[in-house]
């Protein structure tokens, strides 16, 4: 079990990465994101023991397929 410290720096790791996907987010909007980019912070996520929803991850990869990214 987790200690508060240790849950509140959990919580902050995660946080920063949504904050990364949000802006991978905006740049894919103006076509400036890749997969690849997207697939690190999928590692990022598994490295904190998180797993990304494959579905999500299927459709993501299509969409840079689609665009060229």
């Amino acid at each position: 079990m987790m200690t508060p410290e240790e849950t509140a720096e959990y919580v902050a790791q995660i946080i920063r990465l949504v904050e990364k996907y949000d802006a991978l987010a905006d740049a894919a909007l103006v076509g400036e994101a890749t997969y690849a980019q997207f697939e690190a912070i999928k590692l990022e996520l598994q490295g904190l023991e998180l797993l990304a929803d494959e579905e999500l991850v299927s459709e993501v990869a299509r969409a840079f397929h689609r665009v060229g990214g």
